[in-house]
């Protein structure tokens, strides 16, 4: 960062001023958001843990 190699975890940058580097390659904070939207077949169950399990 600036020059500096950072070795120490939770390391605050601040994106306006500090320039990151990583294999020689600028970081950058990514300004644009991507959105997916899956929608989930009809008779199909998504869960943790088995609600419909007989015993």
């Amino acid at each position: 960062m600036n020059g500096k190699i950072v070795t120490e975890l939770g390391t605050k940058v601040d994106t306006d001023k500090d320039v990151v580097l990583f294999d020689n390659k600028e970081v950058k904070k990514q300004e644009e958001f991507v959105y997916i939207l899956l929608n989930k077949p009809i008779g199909y169950v998504t869960t943790a843990k088995e609600q419909f399990r007989k015993r």
